[in-house]
């Protein structure tokens, strides 16, 4: 008997709405999160037929604020669950307006492990926090400073 309960309570938590927002972002799932937030028009059966090198992939990335890079990454994951440095560097780029190397993404998780996102509501606060987005601001700055060597001493 306690395994059926157990069993049923896990059934009623893997259905609730909570665990879902927990579920990984796919490609499509990215890219049409970001555009809600922007209040851009985007639906799946768009991005499925958005291919890379024509006007409107770069419409998309226009919209959307992210580099073309990011967006074809993106959708090459398509219903797939896309890596959490990738999901985050599209928000910090939808959220700046700045384009991000994979280094400067890192640098900015080191510095702030607790934004690393790739649910939903991670997303979501990323794109809408204000502390979230003066600290993205923060490591866009610090990835265009130019970095001076020093001489051996």
């Amino acid at each position: 008997m306690k395994n059926v309960l157990l069993l049923t309570a896990a059934a009623l938590v893997a259905s609730s709405p909570a665990f879902a927002q927990a579920k990984a972002l796919t490609g499509y799932a990215t890219l049409l999160a970001i555009a809600q937030a922007r209040g851009v028009q985007l639906n799946l059966a768009t991005l499925q037929s958005v291919r890379p090198s024509t006007a409107q992939f770069s419409t998309l990335a226009g919209q959307l604020r992210i580099s073309a890079e990011v967006v074809a990454q993106l959708l090459t994951y398509g219903n797939t669950a896309a890596p959490t440095n990738l999901v985050t560097r599209a928000a910090l780029e939808a959220a700046t307006g700045k384009t991000f190397t994979g280094n400067a993404v890192n640098n900015f998780l080191a510095q702030n492990p607790s934004l690393a996102t790739n649910t939903p509501d991670g997303l979501s606060k990323l794109l809408s926090d204000p502390a979230a987005l003066t600290a993205a601001n923060k490591a866009a700055e610090d990835a265009q400073k130019a970095v001076t060597p020093t001489k051996p001493g």
